[in-house]
């Protein structure tokens, strides 16, 4: 079986079209991290699962994140999000919840290398060695593509970014235009 970690962002959306067109077992899980956009996040994911049919998964470790997401303000890193170590705690959650997943997909892409060490081509290869002693292989399938190049997929094959919520705050209901998400999903950013 195949796990999707879905945030209920355009490259989640991306993520859960690639899997429906494969055969075998797909489950979508989404974790609640204590993120701000935490509702819209959840509501995105929901939709997009419930679009392609995915049966969706919720994992709740908004207590021990949370934390993390303050403390890391809190010294001056980049973003409202960045909390170290963050997408090796989802990968091990979800091999811990989910004993019968064969593979993890995570949506790293080109766009994510320069501001997040987690979402590199390295880091995924160390987290593949590290997760096959379990018999659990890590994907990432759009890790050598931008977002121009996911928006031009998502585009091309109808994907509903429309059900989509991909910025990192709540700004009253819309996004921010300001974090790191809504600025490398805006068609400005890409030349």
């Amino acid at each position: 079986m195949i796990g999707i970690l879905v945030s209920g962002g355009v490259d989640s959306a991306v993520l859960l079209d690639l899997a429906s067109k494969r055969s075998g077992l797909v489950m979508a899980i989404y974790i609640n991290w204590g993120q701000p956009a935490h509702w819209f996040e959840d509501t995105a994911s929901i939709r997009l699962c419930d679009h392609y049919g995915i049966q969706r998964a919720v994992i709740n470790a908004h207590h021990m994140m949370s934390v993390q997401m303050d403390m890391a303000i809190g010294i001056g890193k980049k973003g409202p999000r960045f909390i170290r170590g963050r997408n090796l705690a989802f990968l091990s959650m979800a091999c811990v919840q989910y004993f019968f997943i064969e593979q993890i997909w995570i949506g790293c892409c080109k766009t994510d290398w320069e501001n997040y060490v987690d979402c590199t081509p390295d880091f995924i290869r160390r987290a593949d060695s590290l997760f096959s002693l379990y018999d659990v292989q890590i994907c990432a399938p759009l890790l050598k593509m931008d977002k121009k190049q996911i928006h031009d997929y998502a585009q091309k094959c109808n994907v509903p970014l429309n059900l989509a919520w991909s910025c990192y705050q709540d700004a009253g209901g819309d996004p921010c235009g300001r974090c790191d998400s809504c600025v490398s999903n805006d068609p400005r950013s890409w030349q």
